[in-house]
């Protein structure tokens, strides 16, 4: 595994690679597995926010939200290869525990990005709720690189179950708001977003997610991804929790570091602290945009603090 950090004590680095050895065994009981994202996002802030070693162990509680299910399935052997032309179906009808050899061979195969290729296809034909189908898929892809050959295995794993109850489900829309208008640039779009965030800030992780994929996404992937994200924003929700109410003037842009530690450090234990934090930090340090839509990242900050003490 890359190291988290030159920073990091050597204490504090052994304590990450066990981290990353029991991340890669929790597994989804609410909506997709989040604790890929929540490490990836920890790496980030421990450069972003400029983490102490104390302050990241004061994080890692955060990462053992989710259950730890140690099955290792991949450590068992098949007597029987199963043939490629049955993967496919086995993989689109969730039978288990057939996927997650399928998914090893698969990958063994063509390789993990071109797999990932393959699914990142199919999200672009689907617009799912709180854009976990688009950010877990990207976080998955992010993480592979980090791993050794001993800890894949336990990635595919997660990644088939990710694949499985993510592409095999009827997908869960809304009707768009009766006065919604395609932007017409992406800055619009961008702007509109912003002012947008969503349950838990999902439409500014999303940004964020997209935004620092750019480059490994295809021009296709990226312009079709940030449509399905503008037309999420203007979905019609009946839970107000859907539709934050933000006062856009409360918020400066230098205010943004510390609301995002107030977030982490002073808020509950949630690992969307995590995700959003890093996911503003990202969109203020590297998006490009102007002070006053940083002023609305603070703003909403504000709010999200408070959500997360709930």
């Amino acid at each position: 595994m890359a190291p988290l950090s030159p920073q990091l004590s050597p204490q504090l680095s052994s304590q990450l690679s066990h981290q990353l050895d029991e991340v890669l065994l929790r597994v989804a009981m609410v909506h997709q597995q989040h604790s890929i994202k929540g490490f990836l996002a920890l790496q980030d802030l421990q450069h972003s926010l400029a983490l102490t070693d104390s302050e990241v162990t004061q994080l890692l509680p955060i990462l053992a939200q989710e259950p730890l299910l140690p099955l290792l399935p991949l450590q068992q052997t098949l007597a029987t290869r199963i043939p490629p032309r049955r993967w496919q179906w086995l993989l689109q009808h969730s039978v288990y525990p057939a996927c997650y050899f399928v998914m090893r061979d698969w990958i063994a195969e063509q390789g993990f990005m071109a797999v990932c290729q393959h699914y990142l296809d199919r999200a672009c034909q689907m617009n799912g709720e709180l854009g976990h189908y688009l950010t877990v898929l990207l976080a998955l892809r992010r993480l592979w690189p980090q791993l050794s050959p001993t800890q894949q295995p336990r990635l595919i794993e997660r990644f088939t179950e990710f694949v499985t109850t993510t592409f095999n489900a009827p997908v869960a829309t809304k009707p768009l708001a009766a006065d919604y208008r395609p932007p017409t640039t992406v800055a619009q779009l961008q702007q509109q977003v912003l002012q947008r965030p969503g349950f838990l800030a999902h439409n500014w992780i999303t940004l964020a997610a997209l935004r620092r994929e750019q480059q490994t996404l295809t021009p296709a992937q990226y312009q079709q991804q940030l449509t399905l994200l503008h037309q999420r924003c203007f979905w019609q929700h009946q839970d107000a929790a859907d539709q934050p109410q933000i006062d856009w003037q409360q918020g400066q842009a230098s205010q943004v570091p510390q609301r995002c530690r107030a977030l982490l450090f002073d808020s509950g234990r949630d690992l969307h602290q995590l995700t959003i934090a890093d996911s503003v930090m990202w969109l203020q340090q590297h998006g490009g945009l102007t002070a006053s839509q940083q002023g609305w990242l603070a703003a909403g900050l504000t709010y999200f603090i408070a959500d997360c003490r709930d």
